[in-house]
């Protein structure tokens, strides 16, 4: 629905249950115009409304403000599932537009994981851009998440979610031996 009346250069995903840091979209939109050939996406905040905790989920503990990961790295950040999620990412309209990249709408779960595969194979980024500043609150529901339910579909979209990464590894001549990805 909102890719389809998307204007501006830039889309980001936001749940309505979510909060966006009013310097989301200034400073991610700068990192991206800083790194046009790079996937841009921050570290984010994830608030459990049950235990009442918040955590700051980063990818590499670090000072620096902003860093780059190399293509190599895409196992790493889909076993601490960034690649997984949309809503700290910035994607180029014009990208989602040229290659008719939508949510798959037939799968009950990892719509937003086969989204991201989908839009990295298809724009083919030089790296990854980390925003090391949290703009992004996820307000996760206790254990009652989308993630954590069965779906009658759930090994087809295992298969898909495979197939696409294994693309996008050829794609990126990316080689690592066995076991090198988390059982989820």
């Amino acid at each position: 629905a909102g890719l389809e009346v998307a204007k501006g250069k830039y889309v980001f995903v936001l749940d309505g249950d979510d909060v966006l840091d009013k310097r989301f979209c200034e400073e991610l939109s700068e990192a991206q115009r800083r790194n046009p050939q790079s996937f841009v996406f921050c570290i984010y905040k994830e608030f459990d409304d049950i235990r009442k905790k918040t955590v700051i989920r980063e990818y590499r503990r670090t000072d620096e403000i902003c860093y780059e990961l190399k293509r190599n790295e895409l196992a790493d950040l889909i076993n601490e599932t960034f690649i997984h999620i949309p809503w700290n990412k910035i994607y180029l309209r014009d990208v989602i537009e040229k290659h008719h990249i939508r949510y798959d709408e037939s799968v009950s779960n990892a719509e937003d994981y086969i989204f991201n595969m989908e839009y990295l194979l298809k724009w083919n980024p030089d790296k990854f851009v980390v925003w090391n500043r949290p703009l992004y609150w996820y307000r996760k529901h206790g254990t009652h998440t989308l993630s954590g339910r069965y779906y009658e579909d759930m090994f087809a979209t295992k298969k898909k979610e495979i197939a696409l990464l294994t693309l996008l590894e050829k794609q990126w001549d990316i080689v690592h031996g066995d076991g090198y990805y988390k059982r989820v």
